[in-house]
Formats: structure tokens, C-alpha cells, sequence
């Protein structure tokens, strides 16, 4: 969505970042050899498969269990579009 912006925004004569500023939500690989690499948020992608997938064999073994509520870490990649 992050590229698809900045693209809309180079069609439209605008400057990303001096008009708009544009931040992507998953760090793709392509994010950083965009025009202008993009600022994105890091997911911790494999560890939340890995917890989900435990969470869920988990709750499989002891349906009485309770639902756990987990927050992950995130970092915010800061490169030129922003």
C-alpha cells in the first residue's frame, strides 16, 4: 500500500517526502529499494506464527484454559519517505 502511495503521489507531481510523507506496517524486502526507501513498522513475523501456533496447540490440549493476550515488540525503520 506504502509503494502504491508513493506512486500515486509521483503521478499527481507531488514530492514524497516533501509534500506527503508515506509509512508502510510490515517491512517488506522491496520497501527499501523503493524511491524513497519507505519508513515501515518491523513485525515480528516468525515469532507471532510461532506463539500463535503454540497458543492455539495449547488451547487444543486444555480447552479450559484461558485466552492469552500477548503484545510483541515492534521497530519503527525509519528511511526517507517520511
Amino acid at each position: 500500500m506504502a509503494a502504491a502511495a508513493i506512486r500515486a503521489c509521483q503521478v499527481s507531481s507531488l514530492s514524497v517526502p516533501r509534500d506527503v510523507a508515506v509509512a508502510g506496517f510490515d517491512n517488506v524486502p522491496y520497501s527499501q529499494m523503493m524511491c524513497p526507501p519507505i519508513t515501515t513498522i518491523s513485525q515480528p513475523r516468525y515469532h507471532m506464527g510461532y506463539t500463535a501456533c503454540k497458543l492455539l496447540l495449547d488451547q487444543l490440549a486444555d480447552p479450559s484454559c484461558n485466552p492469552q493476550q500477548l503484545t510483541l515488540n515492534t521497530e519503527l525503520i525509519i528511511r526517507e519517505s517520511a
